[in-house]
């Protein structure tokens, strides 16, 4: 979308020149080869897959396809050929040095959503090797030749999320809405259009989105489990529960529904439950960075150090652009006696989370990240950068008591007992004790 549209509508109105011609071509040895290559197109065979299977032509394995050329630029023996063939129509001919060649002239439509397609797998094969950029490249072709692509628009947001940082959620959202408008079946953009919209806090959406297709929901594994998810975030872990159990009948392997059983029993207050539930989620294929990232944040609540840092540096690993597990690993980093590590990961979320500077989200991450920096600093001993850390936590959130109690503290180390006073009784005032603390 976006940009994209714009550049598509230019394209569309260039490629209506009737001096351009998209062509497919199967090339063989004998006639007798061409004779059964036409019995098979006459028999409902693909042109493509004839192509594939019978043409010693360097595009066989591509479909035959020589794509979009002008006339112009085409050999006279070829050009001669074409020149008479309608959109849509094919020839043959017996060429010197090709063999017997069969051509297919393709009606402009056709050919934009071959092109599309091809450049679809490119796209896909590019996000298996792990090239989210090149795989982005490809489909923003395959929407350029064909803007209804529902496939091309899922993918493309599949890649922006995976991406994970917060100037890439809304883009996501927009393709898996664009698939969706496409093709309202499409149980794929109906899953990640509701993560979405979990990622960006609006749950009720979420299961707006997920129930319109209720049905659907209720018999598939990962759609009900979602549907459990938002109810959680709805203030129902009860549902959610009930909901992700029966995501677990229907399919036992399921990650996602064993985090969110995980997730609701939290809610309860069930810890022991919970990490039973998450370490089954870790074990499975489908185990996402989030998954390690929670499972990480709670053995590191419960004092179990070294398996939550190996836990949320795999969630790091996954997702390097998320910038909320490379705050927790910077508490655990820091828990573990490493502070220079920590305050590495601090600057690396920082980074990440720009682009939403004004955001409430962003606001309330960056004081969460100079707090955490704060206690790096005093762990390091280095009370002036520590200082300097929590007054930044103050300015975003003039509230926030153990800002306020630290600095009462360093501000007494320094002899600054105006300070010091003047920062205690704020922190009294709001209620901060020193067990309210953190980790």
């Amino acid at each position: 979308m976006f940009a994209v549209w714009v550049f598509s509508s230019c394209l569309a109105g260039a490629v209506r020149d009737d001096s351009l011609v998209d062509l497919q071509i199967i090339t063989v040895a004998t006639k007798s080869q061409l004779n059964e290559v036409l019995s098979e197109l006459k028999s409902g065979t693909r042109f493509d897959d004839a192509a594939r299977r019978n043409s010693n032509h360097p595009t066989a394995a591509g479909g035959g396809y020589l794509g979009q050329m002008s006339i112009d630029d085409l050999s006279s023996g070829l050009r001669r050929q074409v020149a008479g063939i309608p959109p849509g129509s094919m020839t043959h001919f017996l060429d010197p040095g090709l063999g017997h060649v069969l051509i297919l002239n393709l009606e402009r439509k056709a050919a934009n959503q071959a092109y599309s397609k091809q450049a679809l797998r490119r796209g896909s094969r590019y996000l298996n090797q792990g090239k989210p950029q090149e795989a982005i490249k490809e489909l923003k072709t395959a929407l350029t030749h064909d803007p209804r692509s529902a496939g091309a628009h899922l993918m493309l947001g599949y890649v922006y999320r995976l991406l994970g940082s917060y100037r890439m959620i809304g883009e996501a959202k927009g393709e898996f809405r664009q698939a969706l408008s496409i093709d309202p079946d499409n149980t794929s953009a109906r899953f990640h259009l509701a993560r979405v919209y979990l990622d960006l806090g609006r749950a009720r959406k979420a299961k707006e989105t997920l129930e319109e297709r209720f049905k659907t929901t209720e018999n598939t594994p990962e759609l009900l489990s979602l549907l459990g998810e938002a109810n959680r975030q709805l203030g129902d872990p009860r549902v959610s529960i009930r909901q992700n159990e029966s995501a677990v009948i229907l399919d036992p392997d399921l990650a996602q529904a064993h985090y969110y059983l995980g997730l609701a029993h939290l809610d309860r207050g069930e810890t022991e439950a919970a990490l039973s539930r998450l370490d089954r989620a870790i074990s499975l294929p489908g185990a996402t960075s989030d998954i390690f990232l929670k499972a990480g944040s709670v053995y590191l609540q419960e004092g179990v150090l070294q398996k939550a840092t190996e836990l949320l540096r795999k969630a790091v690993e996954i997702s390097p652009a998320v910038p909320e597990g490379r705050l927790e690993l910077a508490r655990a980093h820091r828990l573990t006696g490493r502070p220079d590590s920590a305050l590495a990961e601090l600057d690396s979320a920082l980074s990440y989370a720009g682009g939403f500077s004004a955001s409430r989200k962003y606001l309330e991450f960056e004081s969460e990240v100079y707090l955490e920096k704060g206690r790096a600093f005093d762990a390091k001993d280095s009370p002036p950068d520590a200082i300097r850390s929590y007054l930044r936590v103050l300015e975003l959130d003039p509230d926030h008591g153990e800002a306020h109690h630290r600095l009462a503290r360093l501000f007494a180390s320094t002899g600054d007992r105006a300070k010091s006073q003047r920062h205690a009784s704020r922190a009294k005032e709001l209620g901060y004790t020193e067990a309210a603390g953190g980790p």
